[in-house]
Order: structure tokens, then C-alpha cells, then sequence
């Protein structure tokens, strides 16, 4: 199906996915899937890190361990989206046994997905294509939001209204 008048980037486009954690085993699997697939992984070991590297990198993703030494990953994700990368999807990773409590939280954060672990390489692919597709798709609408022109009458009816 085609959409008329959006832009629609390739899927073939080269991301760029910040991963921030400590426990190597996860993130190892998630960033040999991701490199395989031609995406660029930057890691942060720390959230402060993490942040950091957010704020200058801009990635199209992060994924972030719950439980980090300095931040939680709740933490991290509050900073991110109040921050001037708001826009940029969050995942959350939390451990089983956890999960209801932690899925529900990140929400609350702002967290764009959460995941128990990530088993399935295809799934963090396929979340990571939906993710960065619908970014471009409500950045392009707030670029051509920002271009449209005030209409005459909303000028006028503001003026009767007051």
C-alpha cells in the first residue's frame, strides 16, 4: 500500500542504536543482530554515559538495560524524553520475574517498548525498523505541520472570541 505524500525512507537505511548496559550477554546478542543487519551500534557500560553519548550521538534507538549501577533505566528514559532528544524511541530490557511491575512502569516513563530479554534477534530488527519508521513519519508531519499556513479565518474567530 502507498501513502500519498509522505516520504518513505528505505529499509535498507543504515540506523544508528545506542545500548546501554552491563550485562553483555543481552546486549551482545542484540548488537552482533543489529551490526549483521549493516545498523550501528554505539555502547554505554553506565546510564550517565549513556546520556551523554544520547545528547551528542542523537541514535535513531536506544535500548537500555533496568537495572544499571548509577541509573535505573526508568531513569534514563525520564531524562531522555524530557530532554532535546525526546523524540528518540526508548526500549527498556528487564529481568524475569519482573515483568508486570517493570512493563507497566516504563510506560509510565515514557518508554516507546519494554522486553523481558531479547531472545529473537528478527524481533528486535523488526521493532527497531517499526520504531525508526514511525519517527520519521511524525517528525516529516511536524516539519510540514510547522510550513502550513495559519488560516485568515482562525485569526479572525480568536479575535471574536476574546
Amino acid at each position: 500500500m502507498k501513502t500519498i505524500g509522505i516520504p518513505q525512507p528505505s529499509n535498507n537505511k543504515r540506523r544508528t542504536v545506542l545500548l546501554i548496559g552491563d550485562t553483555l550477554g543481552i546486549l551482545k546478542r542484540v548488537s552482533f543482530a543489529l551490526q549483521h543487519r549493516g545498523h550501528s551500534v554505539i555502547w554505554a557500560e553506565s546510564g550517565r554515559r549513556g546520556l551523554s553519548i544520547a545528547e551528542r550521538e542523537a541514535p535513531d534507538l536506544i535500548i537500555s538495560e533496568i537495572g544499571l549501577p548509577d541509573f535505573s533505566g526508568f531513569e534514563i528514559c525520564r531524562k531522555i524524553k524530557a530532554s532535546f532528544v525526546f523524540e528518540t524511541p526508548v526500549v527498556l530490557v528487564g529481568k524475569s520475574g519482573d515483568e508486570e511491575s517493570d512493563s507497566s512502569r516504563a510506560f509510565e516513563v515514557g518508554a516507546d517498548d519494554y522486553f523481558v530479554s531479547f531472545t529473537d534477534g528478527q524481533l528486535v530488527l523488526a521493532k527497531l525498523e517499526w520504531l525508526a519508521q514511525r519517527r520519521f513519519t511524525l517528525s516529516h508531519h511536524a516539519e510540514k505541520a510547522e510550513t502550513l499556513p495559519q488560516p485568515k479565518h482562525a485569526t479572525s474567530y480568536l479575535r471574536l472570541v476574546r
